[in-house]
């Protein structure tokens, strides 16, 4: 019954498109087909009565020219001027007895009274008739003209029309010859068959003049006809009217004789003119109506067919629908510049598209061994966290293998609000997230409806892809990271730095060498020496190149001269170091070029740089197989940075605490007392360490930084206690130059702010730490806590902000000294005298405050101090507004 049910609907779906194109097309045709062959009849009522038109049209024709004729004599003329009674009478009667459609004719004057007739007609001699319409016509026109029906005067008396026409003697006129013709022989014509129809005629004024079968005895009015209306408004043509007296709907064609002032009318039922297409129509309409029959056994036949091989299409179509989603994710995957939480988001929602499913949660196994869930579709706030073994999801990636619900008691399912009330899915599917029996995650699906074994199958294949994916998206965003942190070292090396493959084109330059072009980097990559040097420089280059391919070893030159952009003749020694593959084959080579003048005093730091360079260049070629050489030399550039700033950090901090230590034993005399100089010793050691130690620090935060690696950890505490306690942390060195510290908090600072409080120290540190450095003895420090408001960007609105300020009575900064101060590794020269550093306390405490979504500043001139201001938010992170 439902098989049925669903073909009739199918056929219903399937087969009224046709049935309203065909009943368009069919309906279309038979109307169209009934209007032409309706017109086809009009206009053979048209064509017979054009003939009788034409037949009366002779008949005038011919009265007027018999008229003329007989007239044009000059016995006759002189009759008409002398009005010779008797000679014109005998004339007129041979003009009435020699044509059959005359039956009366008369003579008058040029004023219009009668003096002749024939038939003899004393009664209306001597009667003048110029109020007559033909009279005033001829009289006016000078040419033949007909009459309007009218009652003649003549024994016997009856309806008639005359032809007058204008007698002409030496150019004057003489008179007029008034014929009066036979309607019956006139008119015959108008007995022409026209089926059950007639034809009847009518005057200018709408009078009818001659009707087959009818006694015109009296002034009948047709002038209310609509085919009278339109044949006395001009032309021809005909049409379909209903004649209220009949009840009944007739064809009329219509022509109005303009020369003769006389209008034709032929009418006829339409039910008996139109017989013919009827019964036509029946026989078109029943063809339909058959052709209907057959087309719709025709459309059932193949909605049957359709509906037996529908499971088998609906196989195919989701098979393909799940293709297109495999596709859909392997483009995803593919898509640079993502991160991996909007990659989990939009794999989420397109397997939730496509599986139909309510609800989605990707869960990312995370270090400690719990899977968390890291995005959900819809987004739900809340999702819990499941160990290994816990949970449907933890069961599933420990086992390794898909686990699903199928159902789930009414209690315990999960419920969705929506318009129509609440809905629970009927199952839950979790799919482990492995590749290569590497846990990655799991992803838990919700679906109202339990998914069969074909369509899981598919599930199962579109998570394998997504896994193996995702473990190349991973390792493809670690890899942009140590590029980036490799390229944050080469730019952090003064030296000029490049990687060319063995053509001479490069592949990789750092900061000084593109400053040095005055090109940007991605301006010099992919060029080579002879497009951006001299040609005897890019010889040289080329030549040197040759050398170390050719030897397979580092070469050195001591000393060679190059142009800079500014015009500056630079004197660098030059280090090329070549790039082996596995296979001993060179395969890059690395240029570090230095001023000759700066290569003593970091001789020992470049030759440790090249080293590592080259340890860092040889670990790259075992991924050489698996990525491009760009990317491999990058990644391996930046393993080098990491193994730098880890080595550094220790070796360099081992021994300095130690230093420190001992420096520390000594000044508190522990092994025995010391003389005073070597107690200015042990103090300038601990200086000394201490200072190191601080740039050692202040270069891993600078890296941190620049890596995007440093975090805020936000919480919330008191920015007055937090100022105190820090500045409290100069204040001994403060009394040792005698400087005046002191701190202002405004009546409306806030009690809590939420933000990093270590930064927030380590940027108020910083800055307390160079005023008391900076200014001179028995000088003043003064710190200062407001409540500002202020936005974090234009996308922002204006919020509070806490502002500290610190003010200093020391020698002042110039305009250009401003410029550079938050440069990396910048440092005033009036400082660099008196006190040493690294050059990135302030660039630090820059990038701590704009972490924090705010700013710092600074105002000075020179002998009038300095005051250092930076502003954060109040209330922490904020999203722009929309």
């Amino acid at each position: 019954m439902r098989y049925k049910s669903q073909t009739f609907r199918a056929l219903l779906v399937a087969f009224l498109p046709f049935l309203f194109v065909f009943l368009l097309i069919g309906g279309g045709m038979y109307f169209s087909f009934l209007l032409s062959f309706r017109e086809r009849i009009a206009s053979d009522k048209h064509e017979v009565l054009a003939r009788v038109a034409a037949e009366m049209e002779r008949s005038f024709e011919l009265i007027i020219s018999h008229g003329q004729n007989t007239f044009a004599d000059s016995q006759v003329a002189e009759a008409v001027r002398e009005r010779q009674t008797d000679e014109m009478r005998e004339t007129l009667r041979a003009m009435v007895t020699g044509m059959d459609n005359l039956e009366y004719a008369a003579v008058t004057t040029p004023e219009g009274t009668v003096w002749a007739t024939y038939p003899h007609s004393p009664e209306i001699e001597g009667e003048n008739f110029a109020d007559r319409d033909w009279y005033r016509q001829v009289s006016q026109e000078g040419q033949p003209a007909v009459s309007e029906f009218f009652l003649r005067l003549t024994k016997p008396q009856k309806y008639t029309i005359v032809v007058a026409m204008p007698l002409k003697s030496g150019g004057e006129v003489s008179g007029i010859l008034v014929l009066q013709p036979d309607l019956g022989v006139l008119f015959a014509p108008l007995r022409a068959p026209l089926g059950q129809g007639y034809i009847y005629a009518v005057d200018k004024k709408g009078h009818l003049v001659f009707r087959h079968g009818k006694t015109i005895d009296r002034m009948i009015d047709y002038s209310s006809v609509p085919a009278v209306q339109r044949a006395l408004a001009g032309g021809e043509g005909h049409g379909v009217f209903y004649n209220s007296l009949e009840k009944e709907e007739r064809m009329a064609a219509w022509i109005m004789m303009e020369k003769y002032g006389i209008g034709l009318i032929a009418k006829e039922p339409t039910s008996v003119a139109f017989a013919p297409v009827r019964r036509l129509a029946v026989m078109v309409l029943v063809s339909l109506l058959t052709l209907l029959f057959f087309a719709v056994l025709v459309f059932y036949r193949l909605v049957v067919a359709r509906e037996q091989g529908r499971d088998l299409n609906e196989q195919l179509r989701r098979r393909a629908e799940l293709e297109r989603g495999l596709r859909d994710v392997l483009l995803l995957v593919n898509e640079p510049g993502q991160d991996l939480k909007n990659f989990a988001a939009r794999f989420l929602e397109v397997l939730v598209e496509r599986s139909k499913g309510w609800t989605g949660i990707f869960y990312l196994l995370s270090e400690n061994g719990t899977l968390d869930p890291l995005v959900s579709q819809p987004h739900q706030a809340g999702a819990p966290s499941f160990p290994l073994g816990e949970g449907l999801p933890g069961m599933a990636v420990k086992q390794g293998r898909v686990l699903r619900t199928g159902e789930i008691a009414a209690s315990t399912r999960l419920s969705l609000a929506t318009g129509h009330g609440e809905l629970s899915p009927q199952e839950i599917i979790v799919l482990p997230l492995r590749h290569d029996n590497q846990e990655l995650g799991a992803i838990e699906l919700g679906v109202p409806e339990k998914l069969d074994e074909d369509f899981l199958a598919y599930l199962e294949m579109a998570v394998d892809k997504a896994a193996a994916s995702m473990v190349v998206f991973r390792a493809r965003n670690e890899l942009e990271s140590q590029r980036l942190l490799t390229q944050l070292i080469m730019d952090s090396v003064p030296d000029l730095v490049s990687l060319c493959n063995v053509h001479g084109t490069y592949l990789t330059v750092n900061r000084a060498l593109s400053d040095m072009l005055g090109k940007a980097p991605q301006q010099i990559i992919g060029l080579t020496y002879s497009d951006l040097l001299a040609p005897e420089i890019a010889e040289r280059f080329q030549a040197q190149d040759e050398e170390v391919l050719r030897t397979g070893e580092m070469l050195v030159v001591e000393e060679e001269t190059m142009s800079a952009r500014s015009g500056r003749q630079l004197r660098l020694m030059t280090i090329k170091t070549p790039v082996l593959s596995a296979d001993g084959q060179v395969t890059a080579i690395v240029s570090v070029a230095r001023d000759v003048t700066r290569l003593k005093e970091a001789e020992a730091r470049l030759q440790q740089y090249v080293e590592e360079l080259q340890q860092h260049t040889e670990e790259l070629q075992t991924q050489q197989l698996e990525m491009r050489v760009l990317m491999t030399h990058l990644e391996e550039a930046s393993q080098a940075k990491s193994k730098f700033l880890a080595a550094m950090s220790h070796e360099l901090r081992t021994p300095l605490s130690a230093i420190m230590g001992f420096s520390e034993v000594l000044l508190d005399q522990l092994t025995g007392s010391l003389t005073e100089k070597q107690r200015e010793y042990a103090r300038n050691i601990n200086a000394s360490g201490h200072h190191l130690l601080d740039l050692i620090n202040d270069v891993l935060d600078f890296a941190r930084v620049e890596a995007g690696k440093m975090t805020l950890e936000y919480d919330k505490f008191d920015p007055a206690l937090a100022v105190k306690q820090t500045v409290d942390m100069v204040s001994e060195a403060a009394e040792k130059k005698k400087i005046a510290l002191s701190l202002q908090v405004e009546e409306f600072c806030p009690a809590v702010v939420t933000a990093d409080e270590r930064k927030f120290k380590q940027v108020l540190l910083n800055l307390l730490s160079n005023a008391v450095k900076f200014t001179p003895l028995a000088g003043a420090v003064h710190v200062l806590v407001s409540l500002v408001t202020d936005r974090r960007g234009p996308q922002f609105p204006m919020e509070e902000f806490l502002q500290v300020e610190v003010r200093d009575t020391g020698p002042g900064i110039d305009a250009k000294g401003q410029e550079k101060l938050f440069q990396e590794f910048s440092q005033l020269e009036t400082s660099v005298k008196k006190s040493a550093g690294s050059g990135l306390g302030l660039v630090l405490s820059k990038r701590l405050v704009e972490l924090h979504s705010g700013r710092i500043w600074l105002a000075s001139e020179p002998g009038k101090g300095s005051r250092f201001i930076f502003a954060i938010p109040v209330r922490g992170p904020a999203a722009p507004k929309e």
